[in-house]
């Protein structure tokens, strides 16, 4: 299929639908499946936002911005940071995807900071900026009431569930591991490459992808994909636990026609470079 077949094939299965329909309804109404969407756009979001069809509902991914934003719109409206309950009451989201990229709670107003200071909107959130900031002296100020241990490590006397001194200890001697994972033969999911390579040959065949050779060398895969029924062709493969890693690792956008990755966070891929992000694969299962 080429661009212009999967906009009109989105088109007419949200027409059918009478609104945004999922992957799995344009699966069966259509020919249009994963494999055309990830071809010409980075996610199911893109597409329909080109074909003009709104995406929103279970089902859609919501872009980091769009969450950061409506956390930080919901912090105006409150007149102060959200807690859970507050933003589940006032937020326009799910908390779900909140967990999936800040992890907790607590580190949304670091993840909203850096995003400000990317997108250079300061002005703009200069009244959030300033909620966190305050939020963070009065943590600080809490700490000076923290006890000692006799290890030298410390201890509030009678921490707020929500407090930054409520928080596990970290055991630095100690690897940490990834989310509870649905794939079966894996408990946690990836925290890097090797990990994206385990899972990758997990479910290779769902993908339609057959390996060929797997080398130390840039590209790290050689496989054969059935890119239509009965026709096969051969793919050129890196992987990466963030697809961002293929520019620090300074390979060669020539020299490889698909980065595998666990977390896909390069907007500005070129665009003969196809990527898959194993997370919304495992996470689809």
């Amino acid at each position: 299929m080429d661009r212009e077949q999967v906009l009109a094939g989105l088109r007419e299965c949200a027409r059918t639908a009478g609104r945004t329909p999922t992957y799995e309804e344009i699966r069966k109404s259509s020919k249009v499946t994963r494999y055309w969407i990830h071809k010409y756009f980075v996610t199911l979001t893109h597409a329909l936002r080109e074909a003009g069809v709104p995406s929103a509902g279970s089902g859609h991914r919501v872009e980091t911005a769009e969450l950061l934003a409506d956390w930080a719109a919901t912090a105006l409206k409150l007149g102060k940071l959200p807690s859970i309950t507050e933003y589940q009451r006032a937020g326009r989201y799910s908390i779900r995807p909140f967990f999936a990229r800040c992890k907790r709670w607590s580190n949304i107003p670091e993840h909203f900071r850096a995003f400000v200071r990317e997108c250079k909107t300061e002005e703009k959130w200069q009244p959030v900026l300033k909620m966190i900031e305050a939020r963070e002296k009065l943590a600080e100020a809490a700490g000076a009431f923290w006890r000692p241990y006799p290890d030298g490590s410390k201890a509030a006397e009678a921490p707020a569930i929500d407090s930054p001194r409520a928080r596990r200890r970290i055991l630095r001697d100690r690897p940490f591991y990834g989310p509870r994972s649905p794939l079966t033969g894996l408990s946690y999911e990836p925290v890097n490459e090797a990990g994206v390579v385990y899972v990758f040959g997990r479910v290779a065949d769902r993908l339609g992808i057959e390996v060929e050779r797997i080398q130390q060398e840039f590209p790290d895969c050689e496989a054969m994909r059935e890119v239509e029924a009965g026709r096969w062709q051969r793919v050129r493969i890196e992987f990466e636990y963030e697809s961002r890693n293929f520019l620090a690792h300074k390979h060669p956008a020539d020299g490889c026609d698909l980065i595998i990755c666990w977390t896909h966070n390069w907007p500005e891929c070129p665009e003969n470079l196809e990527v898959v992000e194993l997370r919304r694969v495992v996470r689809g299962m």
